[in-house]
């Protein structure tokens, strides 16, 4: 408190940088209201004061500096983890032993393992033999010597699903290196829509070839035959006596005439593109009608028909050409099946990648394929039936399906059956 008159004496303060003093003198007048006689704002400037200006000016850039960099290094993390987890192809990182330590959403599609199932597994067991002992050796060789067997340069593997499938891939290694030891980056490329795309182009080269042959064959082979085949039925039906034996060889002659002109025939439906018209129509009708055929024959070999059908719409087909595929893919799982057992056609609205569709069904409980007869199953004259078949029948079917711009497709396991898939798209109104 100071009384009026007094003179009042302040000074104080504490400055950024250096200690600044204020010097106020001043006299009360009243209470409450000052008189000021003086004021005076005096920093002291010592060496220890600049130097630790300039110190703490430094400490405030470096911090502003490091802020950047934190607030990049962030941006980085999350621009890198957004194209990872976006990525098409699998994505794995694993570290000098081996286990998982991370993996991206694609990881999980191709192995069928969510994030936390592959993280802690062992690479290897995502492979099968000889794959998994090759990458395990390949590592610790590289960890050993730095000799590089596979980082940087990729190969084709196969990797395996959680179900034990198979999937053929093509893997590409890459080192980072920390401070807590080496982790390995792993890309899988999935190669089984290119190899599906590679058959086809086989198939497609296969079908351009044996086009041009056929017209060979329709002009060299098939009217020869059909002379012979008919002197030898002038023969059959003529006056002369002719002994059994003679009669049961002339037979045996029209038929394998006729057998060859069956091949022939087939052979050109497999290789010449149809020109039959196609219209917008319901694959539900030429399926039926197919089954109708054959629903005696099944019903003698002790086959239970199972049928669930639904509507399925195209833009562009041949009745007629159906309903010969229809019943070529039925009569073959009749014959997959001759002691009895279960016949399911299914039809429906199928989307797929290429856009809206519609798609058959044909599905048997039969002995199955293998992976190798799969693989060859629509390829003209391969045939599993020995003498009794041609192997033109899925062929035919192969070169029908794709004339209508469609897709025919197999699933098969050794003792599981067979199903067997008409695709044909949908033109969006």
């Amino acid at each position: 408190m100071v009384l009026p008159g007094c003179i009042a004496l302040a000074f104080a303060g504490v400055g950024f940088g250096g200690i600044v003093a204020f010097l106020v003198l001043g006299s009360l007048v009243a209470w409450g209201t000052y008189g000021w006689i003086s004021s005076q704002l005096r920093p002291t400037a010592t060496p220890q004061a600049v130097q630790l200006e300039q110190t703490n000016r430094a400490l405030v850039e470096e911090i502003a500096t490091r802020r950047r960099v934190l607030q990049r290094m962030q941006e980085v993390e999350a621009e890198t983890r957004a194209m990872i987890e976006g990525a098409v192809d699998a994505i794995l990182t694993i570290d000098e032993q081996g286990a998982v330590l991370s993996a991206n959403p694609a990881a999980e599609r191709l192995f069928d393992y969510r994030t936390s199932e592959l993280i802690g597994r062992s690479v290897s067991e995502l492979m099968p033999e000889p794959h998994a002992s090759d990458h395990d050796s390949y590592v610790r060789s590289y960890l050993q010597t730095g000799e590089a067997k596979i980082i940087g340069i990729g190969r084709t593997v196969e990797a395996m699903r959680r179900d034990g499938t198979l999937v053929p891939v093509r893997l590409a290694v890459s080192e980072i290196r920390r401070a807590g030891g080496r982790v390995f980056m792993g890309t899988l490329h999935d190669l089984t829509q290119e190899r599906l795309l590679e058959r086809q182009l086989t198939q497609a080269t296969k079908l351009a070839a044996m086009g041009e042959l056929a017209g060979h064959i329709a002009h060299e082979v098939n009217n020869p035959i059909g002379v012979v085949s008919a002197k030898v039925r002038l023969l059959l039906s003529g006056d002369e006596a002719l002994s059994e034996k003679v009669r049961s060889d002339l037979n045996k002659i029209v038929q394998q005439c006729d057998r060859v002109s069956t091949l022939t025939r087939g052979l050109l439906d497999y290789c010449r593109p149809t020109d039959a018209p196609k219209v917008a129509l319901d694959m539900l009708g030429p399926l039926q009608r197919a089954m109708g055929f054959l629903e005696t024959q099944a019903a003698r070999g002790g086959v239970r028909v199972i049928k669930e059908l639904e509507p399925a719409p195209v833009s562009r087909a041949n009745g007629g050409e159906l309903e010969q595929v229809f019943l070529n893919l039925i009569l073959n799982a009749l014959q997959a099946m001759p002691n009895g057992g279960a016949l399911t056609l299914r039809s429906g609205r199928a989307d797929r990648a290429r856009g809206p569709g519609s798609q058959v069904e044909v599905r048997d409980t039969g002995g199955g394929m293998d992976e190798a007869t799969r693989l060859r199953v629509f390829e003209p004259f391969f045939t599993t039936k020995g003498v009794k078949g041609n192997g033109l029948g899925l062929a035919i079917c192969y070169g029908l399906v794709h004339a209508h711009d469609g897709e025919l497709e197999v699933e098969s396991e050794p003792g599981q059956g067979s199903a067997f898939r008409v695709w044909l798209p949908v033109t969006p109104t």
